[in-house]
C-alpha cells in the first residue's frame, strides 16, 4: 500500500512539465555509448556517474524518447525508498512507527518533487536508506555476538559503498554519515564489550578499504579531482543575511513550500519525535537517521568547495524529517488511545492525515503541473520567428544542450557564447573521442576580431570557407538578473551597434523577477523579449487562486 501511494504521487503526470537543464543533460548522457559510460565519459559531463544514464537508457527502450521515460527510473527508486524506510524503522523500532514514518515520506512534497526529477535523486534516496538498513542490521548483530567482523554483511556494506556512489556522486555525503554513525556506535559498545567494539570498528575499516580502492575503477578519483577545482565564486564570503536566506529556503523547501513559521513548527514536531525515540532507548536509530540526513551540511563544503548549496543537495534530510514526524504521530496516537480509546485514536489519525493533505495539496499540484524551468515558453519565440541566417546562443553556455532536445537548432544555428562564459563549451571541445562538434559558429570569430568590421566575413587559419555573420542573435539567459549585465551579454548587444537605452532598460526590467529571459538582438535593435516566471512565483499565484 505504501508503494502504491508513493508511486501515485510520483508518477501522475510525470511527463507533463518541461524537462529543465539537468534533466536534458541526463538525457544527453544516456545517449553515450555503453563503453564510454563505463569509463565515466558521458557527453556534456565527463565525470557524470554512469548508473542513472543506464537507467534512462533502459527506460527509453521501454517507453520511447519522452519526458516520462527520462523521469521514470527516478520515480521508481523514490517510491521504493519509502518501502525501504518502512523496513528499516520497522526492524529497529516497530511497525506502527515505521508505517507512520514511511507514510510521511510518501506524502512529503520535497521527497516527491526530486523523485520526479530525471536524474539520480530517487536512486540516491533508495540506496541511502538501503545502506543505512544494512548498517543497522550488521551493527545490531555484531553487538549481540551473532556475527563476527568478517561476516558477509560487512563486505556487502563495502560493495554498497561503491554502488551508492555510482548511483549519485553526492552520495559521498551519505557514506560519510553512515561511516560516522558506525564509528560512534562502535566506540559506545567498546566500553561494555571490547571484542564486539573492535569487530565493529574493523568492519567499517574493511569496507572503507574496499571503497577507497575502488576510486580508480569507478571514477570517484576523477570526481574528487574535479571537485578540488570548484569555481571561485563557490567560496563566497558567507554573511549572516546570506546564511539566513539559505536556511529559510532549506526549511521551506524541505517541508514542501510551507511558510517559514509553519516549516519551523513542522521541524519542531519532528525533533520532538526523535527525542521521544531517544527516551525510549532507540538512540542508535535516531543517530543513524540524523547523521544520514544532516551530514551534507558538513560534507558538501569539502566535496564541492562551497559553503552553501541548493536545497536539493539535502534531499536525504527527508529521511530525518519523516522519521521524526512518524515517531511523533505514533506517540500521539498511542497516548490518545490509552486515554480515550480506539475510536478517538482513529479520529486523531484521520484528522492528522487530512491536515497533511491540506498543507501539501498546493505543493503536489504545482509539482505535477509546473516545470522547474518553462523552456517551451522561453524557446517558442525562437522556433516561431527565427530566420535561416539567425544564430542562437545561451548564457550560461552549458545550456546549449537544451537546443537539441527542444529542436531550437533546427531553426537557428548554435553559436558559442562570448569567452567569459565558455568554461563548459571549452571542456566539450577538448574532450577526446567526442562526437562531432555541434557548434557551427563562434562569437569571437564574427564580432571580436581586431581590425575587422561587423559586416566582414570571419576568417580562420584553416582552409574552410569563411562564414557570414548571423543576421540576428537569439540570446537565452538562464539566470537573467545576474547575467543581463555580464561582459559577454554586453558584447552581444553591441554586435550590431550600440543598443538603445530604452531597450537595455526593458531587458533589465524583464530580468528582475524572471527565471529565464529570451530575446533577439539585430540591426533593428532588441525585440521578442520573453521572460518566464520563477517556480515559487507560480506556486504563490496558484495558491492565491485556490484561496480566492
Amino acid at each position: 500500500m505504501l508503494f502504491v501511494i508513493a508511486a501515485l504521487l510520483r508518477f501522475v503526470n510525470l511527463g507533463g512539465p518541461d524537462l529543465w537543464l539537468d534533466e536534458v543533460w541526463a538525457y544527453e548522457a544516456s545517449n553515450t555509448l555503453i563503453k564510454d559510460l563505463l569509463r565515466w565519459d558521458t557527453l556534456y559531463d565527463p565525470i557524470a556517474s554512469p548508473t542513472p544514464s543506464f537507467d534512462v537508457k533502459v527506460s527509453k527502450r521501454v517507453f520511447g524518447v519522452n519526458n516520462f521515460a527520462i523521469r521514470a527510473p527516478s520515480a521508481f527508486w523514490g517510491s521504493a525508498a519509502v518501502v525501504m524506510l518502512y523496513l528499516l524503522i520497522g526492524a529497529a523500532r516497530g511497525w506502527r512507527v515505521a508505517f507512520a514514518a514511511a507514510l510521511f515520506m510518501a506524502l512529503l512534497p520535497f521527497a516527491i518533487d526530486w523523485s520526479r526529477e530525471g536524474r539520480m535523486y530517487g536512486a540516491w534516496m533508495f540506496w541511502s536508506v538501503a545502506l543505512a538498513a544494512l548498517a543497522w542490521d550488521a551493527t545490531h548483530r555484531t553487538e549481540r555476538g551473532e556475527v563476527n567482523a568478517l561476516d558477509w554483511r560487512w563486505w556487502l556494506i563495502g560493495v554498497l559503498f561503491m554502488v551508492i556512489h555510482a548511483a549519485n556522486v553526492h552520495a559521498v555525503m551519505t557514506i560519510g554519515g553512515v561511516g560516522l554513525w558506525l564509528g560512534i556506535v562502535a566506540l559506545t559498545v567498546l566500553r561494555r564489550d571490547r571484542k564486539a567494539g573492535l569487530q565493529m570498528l574493523l568492519g567499517p575499516a574493511l569496507a572503507t578499504c574496499v571503497y577507497l580502492s575502488s576510486w580508480a575503477l569507478t571514477g570517484i578519483g576523477r570526481i574528487m579531482t574535479a571537485a578540488a577545482g570548484a569555481p571561485a565564486d563557490g567560496n563566497q564570503e558567507i554573511t549572516l543575511d546570506l546564511f539566513l536566506t539559505h536556511t529559510r529556503k532549506v526549511l521551506t523547501d524541505s517541508t514542501g513550500g510551507l511558510p517559514v513559521g509553519v516549516a519551523l513548527l513542522v521541524w519542531a514536531v519532528a525533533v520532538a519525535g526523535l527525542v521521544l525515540l531517544v527516551m525510549r532507548g532507540h538512540w542508535r536509530l535516531v543517530l543513524l537517521v540524523t547523521l544520514l540526513g544532516c551530514i551534507n551540511w558538513v560534507a558538501y563544503r569539502s566535496f564541492a568547495g562551497r559553503h552553501l548549496f541548493p536545497p536539493r543537495y539535502v534531499l536525504i534530510m527527508s529521511v530525518t524529517l519523516a522519521t521524526g514526524l512518524g515517531a511523533a504521530a505514533s506517540s500521539g496516537f498511542d497516548l490518545i488511545r490509552q486515554r480515550f480509546g480506539q475510536n478517538a485514536s482513529r479520529a486523531f489519525a484521520a484528522v492528522g492525515l487530512a491536515a497533511c493533505v491540506v498543507l501539501w495539496l498546493p505543493g503536489w499540484w504545482v509539482m505535477a503541473t509546473v516545470p522547474k524551468q518553462a523552456l517551451h515558453s522561453a524557446l517558442d519565440p525562437v522556433k516561431q520567428h527565427a530566420q535561416p541566417d539567425d544564430a542562437f546562443t545561451t548564457v550560461e553556455d552549458y545550456y546549449f544542450c537544451i537546443a537539441g532536445y527542444y529542436e531550437v537548432d533546427e531553426k537557428a544555428k548554435l553559436m558559442l557564447p562570448a569567452k567569459e562564459s565558455r568554461a563548459w563549451a571549452s571542456l566539450i571541445k577538448a574532450k577526446p573521442n567526442n562526437p562531432p562538434e555541434p557548434f557551427d559558429l563562434d562569437f569571437e570569430a564574427f564580432f571580436d576580431q581586431p581590425g575587422r568590421s561587423n559586416d566582414e566575413p570571419s576568417k580562420d587559419d584553416s582552409n574552410t570557407p569563411p562564414q557570414q555573420p548571423p543576421t540576428a542573435i537569439w540570446v537565452f539567459l538562464a539566470e537573467p538578473k545576474r547575467d543581463v549585465n555580464s561582459p559577454g551579454v554586453v558584447r552581444m548587444l553591441k554586435a550590431f551597434g550600440p543598443p538603445g537605452r530604452d531597450a537595455r532598460q526593458r531587458l533589465k526590467e524583464a530580468a528582475e523577477d524572471a527565471h529565464t529571459l529570451t530575446f533577439r538582438v539585430s540591426p533593428a535593435g532588441i525585440d521578442h523579449i520573453t521572460a518566464t516566471p520563477t517556480r515559487p512565483a507560480v506556486w504563490v499565484a496558484r495558491v492565491k487562486h485556490i484561496l480566492n
